[in-house]
């Protein structure tokens, strides 16, 4: 490594021994290290938080088969699979309206059955303080 004697232009003082280098090196012969440790860069994980999912759309009628099987038209059963289909719909970043767990549960039971009934009266009674009034192009409730 070259060392000048004089500071100027391109030259830099080593703080450990105070010899004079070259601006681009990196390191001076006593060992002194000129490198800033950079910051480490967020990764998305880090950026964003675990709980908080960003919601990008709003079912009203799900395509398909319900992601999760509705064991019974039991209270606690119904309110086990709201909770596991929630997770599993936020999990693609979607959110489900009271009508559409209802379509949901029109899988396993007839619409005109007594269970499908049973089913959605749970449903509005469990979901009914969750639910976000549908906001239309004008900011207001429709």
């Amino acid at each position: 490594m070259k060392t000048y004697k004089t500071t100027g232009r391109g030259r830099k003082q080593c703080p450990s021994c105070s010899a004079i280098i070259g601006v681009r090196a990196h390191e001076c012969e006593c060992g002194y290290s000129f490198r800033t440790p950079r910051a480490k860069k967020k990764t998305k994980a880090e950026t964003q938080p675990a709980e908080e999912t960003k919601i990008n759309f709003v079912v009203t009628t799900p395509a398909g088969r319900c992601p999760v099987a509705l064991s019974s038209t039991d209270l606690e059963d119904v309110r086990a699979w709201t909770e596991k289909l929630k997770k599993a719909v936020a999990k693609q970043r979607m959110r489900y309206t009271i009508d559409a767990y209802k379509y949901s549960v029109r899988s396993v039971y007839s619409v005109h059955s007594k269970e499908y009934t049973q089913v959605a009266k749970h449903i509005d009674a469990i979901l009914a303080t969750d639910e976000k009034p549908d906001v239309g192009p004008t900011g207001c409730p429709e």
